[in-house]
């Protein structure tokens, strides 16, 4: 109905290359002028294109013509593949009550002719759409990706692959949302991608993808959404410190890009009617080994500002109301190898968006009604002795009976009060070491004991079972504990139940099962930026 009209204007150079320089034009006065009926500006007096024959406007495809849902498939018989048995394709699936799936997977024993990223996540692609497929879904049921790159060098070839399968075509109701980092995936035998796919068979969900440049927020140029909003949650794509205009990365350092990008967070939140304070379920912050521990410190302290003292931030007012309480929702900080573009930051916010009007829930479900508290009241520890110990490492946010999400943090000292009782064997001076605690299987198992049995009950108070659990992750710092050892621990605190004193840890199961857990090997993890903990 309107067309842009620029008054004013600058050139911001993106390449001085001296062959083909580029620029980016940067509007800074432009206002839209309403079309004339049936006049299009660009044709002069020819007819509008709005008013001409549908017909005139359809191209016949004759030929080889490929649906752009088999591109992929064709594309992946094309590679030499070799025999099945010489790699192993893992695929773990969880499911909640409410129809929700978590699917991970990644590949084993890649034989050395097929080690291009390309070959190698084509695979993992092709495994979690054929696991999809069995559920009678597909990619446009997903509402979020997490992409866990060994190498982030070959990010531009991995997102080329990525395309093939996850496009516009195949997702008619929006691309899921993403975030991708690097991580040392050796340490955790998960070879050189791992992939967290989170969807849902309901249908309702609903995503910002705003591909266009503009001063609002980053555009999503690449194959991913903004955010995904699916039951009043919004799963927000990892947010880097990118200037919106030019989308390149705030100059100034890691203080400058962490502002920058909870603006752009901030500035998403708002499409959706809500904001980081008084929304935030869970957030996590991604921050590259090569920081220095100043700015790391910087990077920390500025979120605690943002989030405690309701400053405004690029415009965005976050100043606390009456009806905007401070929510003390959990926030973690991972270290890892490196983050997409050399970003010395990135934000990933999970949010709890208010009802519309249109929404069939009951009011008693609004977002005024959410508990928000950190845990302060888990007194029953099973026999493990550590009441005030499990108190001050579990955070939650809860909505009772709808959602709940809860880190437990475990520093060198958490471990050492945890594994005390299980270190007869050891001497007075391995005793005080947590790096020699971890690599014992036996204080593994009481460690993973220790944590199931908090997490459960932080579950119990927000009415909920493991059977509604959607993601169970482990974190761990790789080069202190041994994938192995920590895998079995897991595996039987999971069947050794003796420390329950509940009468069920799933509500339709008399036993309790094993949750699908995620061991997520990183550099560095805690609650806070210095990152201390050992196992989270």
């Amino acid at each position: 109905n309107a067309r842009i009209v620029i008054d004013k204007f600058h050139i911001v150079l993106h390449s001085s290359d001296s062959i083909a320089p580029v620029g980016i034009l940067h509007p800074s006065v432009f206002y839209l002028k309403i079309k004339e009926a049936n006049v299009d500006p660009g044709l002069g007096n020819e007819e509008s294109p709005t008013n001409r024959s549908v017909t005139n406007r359809v191209i016949e495809v004759k030929g080889n013509y490929i649906p752009g849902n088999c591109i992929a498939d064709n594309w992946l018989k094309a590679l030499p593949v070799q025999p099945v048995a010489k790699y192993k394709l893992n695929l773990v699936v969880s499911k909640t009550q409410s129809d929700v799936l978590t699917i991970r997977c990644w590949v084993q024993n890649m034989p050395e002719s097929m080690e291009g990223i390309e070959i190698y996540l084509g695979l993992v692609l092709k495994g979690l759409q054929c696991r999809l497929k069995e559920d009678q879904i597909g990619w446009e049921d997903v509402l979020y990706i997490h992409l866990y790159l060994a190498d982030m060098n070959q990010f531009a070839l991995a997102n080329d692959t990525y395309l093939r399968y996850i496009t516009e075509e195949n997702c008619p109701r929006g691309v899921p949302s993403r975030s991708t980092i690097e991580i040392p995936l050796v340490k955790g035998d998960l070879g050189k991608a791992f992939i967290e796919v989170f969807a849902a068979k309901d249908k309702t969900k609903k995503v910002l993808h705003v591909q266009s440049v503009s001063c609002w927020a980053p555009s999503c140029i690449g194959p991913y959404s903004q955010a995904t909003l699916h039951r009043q949650i919004l799963y927000m794509a990892g947010q880097l410190g990118l200037d919106p205009p030019t989308m390149m990365l705030s100059s100034g350092g890691a203080g400058v890009q962490m502002q920058q990008a909870l603006i752009n967070c901030e500035a998403v939140a708002k499409a959706f009617g809500c904001n980081l304070i008084s929304s935030l379920i869970s957030l996590t912050v991604y921050c590259p080994i090569f920081l220095t521990s100043c700015e790391r410190s910087e990077i920390g302290n500025i979120l605690e500002k943002y989030m405690h003292k309701g400053t405004t931030v690029g415009g965005y007012s976050n100043i606390i109301t009456e009806n905007s309480t401070y929510n003390q929702a959990p926030i973690l900080y991972i270290l890892t190898s490196m983050l997409p573009k050399g970003a010395l930051v990135e934000v990933k916010p999970v949010l709890y968006v208010p009802l519309l009007e249109e929404d069939s829930y009951s009011d008693d479900e609004s977002v005024d009604n959410i508990t928000r508290d950190i845990d302060t009241d888990i007194n029953d520890t099973g026999g493990f002795g550590h009441d005030q110990l499990a108190s001050s490492c579990c955070e939650s946010f809860d909505v009772c009976g709808r959602l709940c999400a809860a880190t437990l943090t475990l520093t060198s000292d958490a471990v050492y009060k945890i594994c005390t009782q299980t270190l007869d064997d050891l001497s007075p001076t391995q005793s005080k070491n947590s790096s020699i605690m971890v690599e014992q299987k036996k204080s593994l198992t009481n460690i993973a004991k220790f944590c199931l049995y908090v997490l459960h009950k932080r579950l119990q108070k927000a009415c909920l079972f493991w059977e509604d659990v959607m993601n169970l992750r482990v974190y761990f710092v790789s080069n202190i504990v041994p994938i192995d050892k920590l895998r079995m621990a897991f595996t039987e605190a999971t069947q050794r139940h003796e420390y329950n004193k509940e009468p069920v840890l799933y509500k339709n199961d008399t036993s309790f099962g094993s949750p699908v857990t995620s061991f997520i090997p990183v550099l560095g993890v805690g609650r806070n930026a210095e990152m201390t903990d050992i196992i989270t």
